[in-house]
């Protein structure tokens, strides 16, 4: 049960089923709103337990698709793949983007150069992930289980009209390039201060 006031779950999604590891998925949430929530569960015996309360946030600046909403195939290989999405996606939540394929992932990986810290998804839900989302204008290694192709929804401007804006920290970064047009190295980093270029 959830809702946008603590203490008060107005809103619910039911799950079935006797298992160890529940995967609930909530649509229709309001962008950069507060939900608490708690679960509620019964086994087999009838017996049944109630969380604590928690809290999630939801994501600001969802873009809308509009004229400008594009469809993008990234066609992932067997093993590692280095990708990143050249569009804003409708949801970059990893488990919904990759809803599709996830039998076929196996982990993501991200080096956040602000932190000088990897950040790890893993298609594994008993094994922690500190990646939740894929971002624009970032590179990720992808290792995969099969070949698959991902059909990724999107826009190519946010919700004012603007295309996502680089950033680059000191060090090394993981670079993705935006938009559906070729470009070269020149014109992607353009007016950006920078030593070497690996591709």
């Amino acid at each position: 049960r959830y809702g946008t006031t603590s203490g008060n779950y107005t809103l619910q999604q039911t799950v079935s089923g006797n298992v160890l590891l529940h995967n609930v998925s909530l649509t229709a949430l309001n962008p950069n709103t507060n939900y608490y929530y708690v679960v509620n569960s019964s086994d087999a015996s009838n017996n049944n337990a109630q969380s604590a309360q928690s809290i999630f946030t939801t994501l600001n600046n969802i873009p809308v698709c509009t004229s400008n909403c594009v469809n993008y195939s990234l066609n992932l290989t067997t093993g590692l793949n280095f990708a990143s999405i050249p569009l804003i996606p409708m949801n970059s939540n990893i488990n919904s983007l990759f809803s599709t394929i996830k039998p076929n992932l196996k982990v993501i990986f991200y080096y956040n150069s602000l932190n000088h810290i990897w950040e790890i998804y893993n298609s594994n839900d008993s094994i922690p992930s500190n990646l939740l989302s894929i971002e624009p204008n970032k590179g990720y290694f992808i290792i995969m289980k099969n070949d698959s192709n991902l059909t990724i929804t999107g826009a190519l401007t946010n919700s004012t009209g603007d295309t996502p804006v680089k950033q680059l920290n000191p060090g090394w970064n993981l670079l993705g390039i935006f938009g559906l047009t070729s470009k070269t190295v020149a014109q992607e980093l353009q007016g950006i201060s920078y030593s070497t270029f690996w591709k």
